[in-house]
Parts: structure tokens; C-alpha cells; sequence
């Protein structure tokens, strides 16, 4: 039974026609979907179910291994991003070796806005101290949501980070994003307002601030700022204002000395667009993942047991790893100690021939198109045209990366990487 029958059958049972709100118990969603996290966990507007789209349905946690809330209303808030971003370069005289070290995901960009100053610009603060990040327990406080009253008691919510103002007695609490502006459309409200009421209740006397950012794939750091102007009620954030930033390096790669210094090792040809998501595989598999659901559990933006594999095949295809071990390449890449990241991961880009032959291609002709990759897969597997053209979009965005981290590639009008 797919998803959304399941959904469908739930509602049947648990949905109460004559009120705001119906409550069903943790053990009832552990029934139906065993994995009760990934599938009450949507962080997306249009991740949500069609039965619970359909009926303008939420579903929100109430207690911790207790009760969740269908309650009526779009527990989701929409992105508006800025149309452009200010070149940023740091405040900072000297450089920290291990700011730019092996470190994945969007603690790494969390740290380098704060060490840039971005973070204390677009807060228009002076001085700012990281103390609290990770999962804690909430403490009892009751919402407003919709026409609903909800009381909500130890449930478990995350902080990616936050902050102390203390001249300006705020609190600054961050949720943060590594993905592509396009994919976030939107973000569940709950994973800034559940953060805002505990540290209301637990520092009373401190302005709480709410920080939606996003690192997107052009590079860029979106900064994204909401109130509640009734600190009760979920439904009510407002847009405070918004900035987007472009850190300027300091220091090039020569990526074509890099290429030429790296052996090809795979002629796999991957199908994972997110580079970052692939590169954090290695990571997971040294802690301990050895299923695809192990994987998407941690991969933020990846749903199916599907996805879970692909994103494991793509980091295979850098021979970082055979299915759940690590390969030699994938224990030296884990275990490599550098501050040029993306040095590391180009000459982990580059041994793979597709990938290779691309880079080779582009700096034969000064130009690159999604039809020359297209040729390129082509010439090396058996393919379909449909699945050419999806891997022909991985590529493409697997070489935007080295193109947005050195400054021998840009792109032109047409979409097609040239030569900087």
C-alpha cells in the first residue's frame, strides 16, 4: 500500500468531522508507517501528502512518544528570497585552517557567516556568541493554531544554531538549509516556533529572534528573518526582512593542475544532483549507515528508500565507497586533513571519467553544454534517452559546483560552462 492510501486509511479512522482538531497516538502512525519520523517529519509545502493537501490538514507534534495534531490549516510558511546578493568579504584579517576543513553540510556555511560577519550584518549587531545548537526537549506551552488550542509537552526539536546577543538582550535561533533556492519554496513553520516559545519561556526577559537561512547552490548566503506578532499563535509569522550575500575568496584554485594530478578510478555515471548530499555518504557509512534509510534519515530533502540508494551509488561513483564500506579512496577522503576543500573534492570529481572527460572537453573548446555531457554519457553506457538526459542534469550540476568554488569557470546566458 503506497503512502498516500495509508494516509487516506488513517483519516478514515482518526479524523474527527466535527472539530478543529483530532489527535492520534504515536503508537497508530508507528503502525502504519513503522519510520513515524520521516513520515511526520514533512519540511516541505509540497512534500505534503495529497490526503492531507487535499483537506488543508497539518499534522503537528504534541508530545514526545504520545500524541500528534491533525489540525485544519498550512502549517508551512513560503520563501521569498532576494532577487540579489551583496559581494561579502570577511571582516576577518586572517583565515582559521579548519573553517574550510572536511566539514559537510550547512554547519559548515553557519560557521563561515558568523566567522565572516555576514551573520552580525544582516542582524545589525556588533557581537554575537554561538551557545546552542543540537536536539533538546521542549518544555509544556500551549498555541494557537488556526481555530485549534494545542498544548504541547517534551517533544523533541532541533536547533541548528543560536546565539546570544547579550548587550542587546536577544536570542538569535537559526534553522538552516543546504539546497537550491527552487527546493525550498517553503519550510514548516514548526521547526522555528517550537525553538521561539521554549526559549521565550526559558529566558523571559531576552527579545527571541528567528533566522530562516539557506546556503544555496550559486553560493550564495539567503538570510531570511520572521516574527510572530502574537508570540501565541504558530500561524501568524511575518517576513521582518531578508538579505542574501556572496562571500568573496581570498585566495584561487587552479582546477586544471588538480585534474591533470588525479587518476580516473570509476566510469560509473551517477544520478544524484545534490553534491553536497553525496559527499556527506562516506560520512554517514563511517558512522555506522548500512541501509538507504539510514541515509535519508540524515539527508535532509530525501524522501524514498530510492533516493537513498542512488545517493549511495552516486558516492560510488566517485569510488568513495562499495555499498556500505568504505574503499581506500573513501578512508583517506574521510580522514583527509585539509583546509582546501575544494581541492579534495575536485580531485575526488575528477576520478570519475565521466566527470573527467567533461572537465577535458571544456577546457578543449573553452565551452561546455548539456548536450556535450549528453554525448559524453552516451558514448559510455547503454542509456535510454530519458535516463541520459537525468544523468546529463547530475553532471551539469556536479560541474556548477566546481564552478562556483574557483574562479576559472563561469556560465554563460545559454547555460553552458565556459572558461572564465
Amino acid at each position: 500500500m503506497d503512502v498516500d492510501n495509508k494516509w487516506s486509511n488513517l483519516l478514515d479512522d482518526y479524523l474527527d468531522s466535527d472539530g478543529f482538531v483530532s489527535y492520534v497516538p504515536t503508537s497508530v502512525l508507528s503502525d502504519t508507517f513503522q519510520e513515524v519520523r520521516l513520515y511526520t517529519k514533512i519540511d516541505h509545502r509540497k512534500d505534503l501528502p495529497e490526503p492531507l493537501a487535499k483537506r488543508n490538514l497539518s499534522i503537528l507534534p504534541l508530545k514526545n512518544r504520545g500524541n500528534y495534531a491533525l489540525v485544519q490549516g498550512d502549517m508551512f510558511q513560503s520563501t521569498n528570497f532576494p532577487s540579489s546578493s551583496e559581494q561579502w568579504e570577511s571582516v576577518q584579517d586572517f583565515d582559521l585552517e579548519t573553517l574550510d576543513g572536511d566539514r559537510i553540510g550547512e554547519q559548515k556555511y553557519i560557521l563561515k557567516a558568523v566567522w565572516s560577519g555576514m551573520l552580525a550584518d544582516f542582524l545589525g549587531v556588533d557581537e554575537l556568541y554561538q551557545t546552542i545548537s543540537g536536539r533538546e526537549y521542549s518544555k509544556p506551552f500551549t498555541f494557537k493554531f488556526g481555530d485549534a488550542e494545542l498544548d504541547v509537552k517534551s517533544v523533541q526539536m532541533e536547533v541548528d544554531a543560536g546565539f546570544e546577543v547579550p548587550e542587546e538582550e536577544q536570542i538569535v535561533l537559526v534553522e538552516a538549509k543546504k539546497r537550491s533556492r527552487d527546493k525550498v519554496e517553503s519550510f514548516n513553520l514548526r521547526q522555528l516556533y517550537y525553538p521561539y516559545r521554549q526559549y521565550r519561556k526559558k529566558y523571559p526577559s531576552y527579545d527571541v529572534r528567528t533566522v530562516f537561512f539557506v546556503h544555496d547552490d550559486e553560493g550564495n548566503y539567503n538570510f531570511l528573518e520572521y516574527e510572530f506578532p502574537d508570540p501565541k499563535r504558530m500561524d501568524n509569522a511575518e517576513l521582518k526582512h531578508s538579505k542574501a550575500y556572496s562571500l568573496v575568496d581570498k585566495e584561487t584554485l587552479n582546477i586544471w593542475s588538480v585534474i591533470d594530478d588525479t587518476e580516473i578510478q570509476s566510469g560509473v555515471v551517477p544520478q544524484a544532483d545534490d553534491l553536497e548530499k553525496v559527499l556527506q555518504v562516506p560520512y554517514l557509512i563511517l558512522s555506522g549507515a548500512d541501509s538507504a534509510m539510514d541515509i535519508i534519515e540524515e539527508l535532509d530533502g530525501l524522501d524514498t528508500e530510492r533516493q537513498g540508494n542512488y545517493y549511495r551509488q552516486a558516492a560510488e561513483s566517485l569510488n568513495l565507497n562499495d555499498k556500505y564500506e568504505l574503499t581506500e579512496q573513501g578512508r583517506r577522503y574521510v580522514d583527509e586533513d585539509t583546509t582546501d576543500w575544494s581541492k579534495t573534492v575536485i580531485t575526488v570529481l575528477a576520478s570519475n571519467k565521466i566527470v573527467n572527460e567533461s572537465l577535458q572537453k571544456l577546457r578543449e573548446n573553452d565551452k561546455l553544454s548539456s548536450e556535450d555531457v549528453y554525448d559524453i554519457i552516451e558514448n559510455h553506457s547503454d542509456y535510454n534517452h530519458q535516463t541520459c538526459q537525468r544523468r546529463t542534469r547530475t553532471i551539469m550540476s556536479w560541474l556548477r559546483w566546481v564552478k562556483r568554488n574557483s574562479d576559472e569557470l563561469s556560465e554563460d546566458e545559454e547555460g553552458c560552462l565556459v572558461q572564465a
